[in-house]
């Protein structure tokens, strides 16, 4: 829904611009444009890391509670290969900074405790592809395209911490685990809808979104799940689905 709201919302900034003819009548300097903005990925499916992060005993999975989007940043190049910039390779770097917290309470015969959960990781993303322009408007020199990119992710930093603490009548600290996870590679594909537009001369809104698939190649049973910490009754690591989205500002040169 966030998507489609997004879609108007350019579409707006396409239609307060100049009205402009095909690239014929529009000539850059070169076929080349760069970008900087935000992206979110959000895990899909029955992912267990999506699900509320319980406490870890010795047959238990560690980490969790990714729910929702989590935020990051994205840099990209773009050639455009024709004069009607229909056909178009990407090359770019992401990093997406998934966190979650989560807290629990409980009271005993003679205090009231807390255990406290947290769960971060770095998801470092560096992809190419091809995108293919199929839809053009008369304003704004907007385009809607698709494409479809392999990405290779990088996931690091991952750790995951328990507290147990008193917390009547005093805040005693009286246990605490951490446990964290080597890093891993993969690599899987992601195929995403976009669309772009100018908002002012060579500067212009990158907007996409898409279907990824985390870890298509290089997958390893022995570690588990890939974005929780220990194997726990987890047995293989299973297909890592995520939505993708990206929002950009954009030069042309």
């Amino acid at each position: 829904m966030k998507f489609l709201y997004l879609l108007i919302i350019i579409l707006i900034f396409s239609n307060e611009v100049k009205s402009q003819n095909l690239r014929t009548n529009y000539k850059y300097k070169s076929d080349y444009a760069f970008a900087i903005g935000i992206t979110t990925l959000q895990l899909l499916g029955d992912n267990p890391a999506i699900d509320e992060m319980r406490y870890n005993d010795r047959n238990g999975t560690a980490g969790g509670g990714f729910i929702g989007a989590q935020t990051g940043i994205d840099l990209r190049v773009t050639r455009y290969l024709d004069d009607e910039d229909k056909h178009r390779i990407p090359l770019g770097v992401s990093f997406a900074f998934f966190s979650a917290g989560s807290r629990t309470f409980q009271s005993g015969r003679d205090a009231f405790y807390k255990f406290a959960y947290r769960h971060e990781l770095l998801i470092s993303d560096v992809y190419t592809g091809w995108q293919y322009s199929f839809l053009r408007f008369p304003l704004g020199n907007a385009q809607m395209w698709a494409g479809v990119e392999l990405h290779g992710i990088y996931v690091s930093d991952q750790t995951y911490s328990q507290e147990y603490s008193e917390i009547d009548p005093g805040d005693e600290l009286l246990d605490r685990k951490v446990n964290s996870k080597d890093d891993q590679f993969r690599i899987g594909p992601l195929f995403r809808l976009g669309i772009d537009g100018e908002i002012q001369e060579r500067i212009m809104i990158n907007m996409s979104g898409g279907i990824q698939l985390l870890n298509l190649f290089l997958r390893d049973d022995s570690q588990g799940n890939l974005l929780l910490t220990n194997k726990g009754r987890i047995k293989n690591e299973t297909y890592a689905w995520a939505f993708n989205f990206s929002l950009l500002i954009q030069y042309r040169l």
